[in-house]
């Protein structure tokens, strides 16, 4: 696990390195599988986390029906 990494940067690597939109489900199989992130309370990540930190992080992240992108692809398709 990388400490001290805010989730929203974990799911940017995941995206980055997918190449590809995913689910927010998809996002958090891979943070949990591969360890990437811990909650505060020591639990997993759960794909509604995920989805909320999105929406949040509109800057960085957009949300077309169940896929998460971001925000730089979209942009470079203009």
């Amino acid at each position: 696990m990388l400490k001290n990494r805010k989730l929203h940067d974990v799911m940017e690597t995941i995206l980055i390195n997918a190449r590809i939109p995913l689910t927010a489900l998809e996002i958090a199989t891979r943070i949990n599988s591969n360890k990437l992130y811990l909650r505060k309370d020591g639990t997993q990540v759960s794909s509604n986390q995920v989805n909320s930190r999105a929406i949040s992080y509109s800057r960085l992240f957009t949300i077309n029906e169940d896929w998460i992108s971001l925000v730089h692809w979209n942009s470079k398709k203009n």
